[in-house]
């Protein structure tokens, strides 16, 4: 991401001496799949909170905690993504909207990491409703994403199939405004091609996959690259192509061995 290479750019003195520099350079970092670099960037950051105001500390210790629930979530530590998710929940102020939106989806997400849970779908639903205010496309389409999904696994597909459209109709208006794709509605599609594979639109299965993932590649975010291959090998195998599937398989895993445990 051109941001990531704009940040890597400056002096390391500058970014130790920053909070708020290493805070944003964490998120960059964890949005990529850089697990072990945004934590060593957090820790960094952690020790130069007590130079901030108390207000302030608070804020950058809630923006910290997110992140850390962020990576420990794709790491597969469902427990402790919970946890500093409830506590990031607890630092961050009011007015951080995005950020608060941002940590309700991880927390969604890990509450359904293992299995279905149905106190996943209040979070999820805050998350979306916050990411409305936030004005923020990319955050919406992460909530809205995280929301289908867990309808999805409590077996409400028409539910999920309802936020996938208004989130893809959100998408095509950008597209038309700025007149290029919308990256981060990837998530979006990888779970609208779940949907159909359970209703056996096979063809729109796949097609869905192949958007999402095509845009998630422009995009970059680590674990939206990841579920795309993951909804395409599945689709593709409802099709009886397991060689194309295998093949995707096998690029879904070298991608995850760079990022965590949990992906392999």
């Amino acid at each position: 991401a051109p941001i990531l290479l704009r940040m890597d750019a400056a002096p390391r003195e500058l970014r130790v001496a920053s909070p708020w520099l290493g805070i944003a350079h964490a998120w960059a970092l964890a949005y990529t799949g850089q697990m072990e670099r945004a934590r060593a960037t957090l820790t960094q950051a952690d020790r130069q909170l007590d130079g901030l105001p108390d207000d302030e500390r608070d804020r950058a210790a809630g923006h910290i905690a997110a992140v850390r629930a962020y990576t420990v979530w794709v790491h597969g530590s469902q427990q402790s993504a919970v946890d500093l998710a409830e506590s990031a929940a607890h630092l961050l102020p009011e007015d951080e909207i995005a950020v608060r939106a941002l940590n309700l989806t991880t927390l969604g997400n890990s509450l359904n990491q293992y299995k279905a849970d149905p106190c996943s779908i209040e979070v999820l639903e805050k998350a979306v409703e916050l990411a409305r205010q936030a004005g923020q496309s990319h955050v919406f389409m992460l909530a809205a994403s995280a929301l289908a999904y867990a309808y999805f696994g409590l077996g409400r597909l028409h539910k999920a199939y309802a936020v996938c459209m208004e989130s893809i109709e959100a998408a095509e208006a950008y597209q038309l405004r700025n007149s290029q794709p919308f990256p981060s509605a990837a998530s979006i599609y990888s779970e609208l091609s779940s949907i159909f594979g359970e209703w056996g639109e096979i063809e729109r299965s796949i097609q869905a996959a192949r958007k999402g993932l095509a845009l998630s590649e422009l995009w970059g975010q680590a674990d939206t690259i990841m579920i795309c291959l993951l909804r395409l090998a599945n689709a593709l195998s409802l099709t009886h192509d397991f060689e194309g599937a295998r093949k995707v398989i096998q690029r879904a895993r070298k991608t995850a061995q760079k990022v965590s445990p949990w992906f392999v």
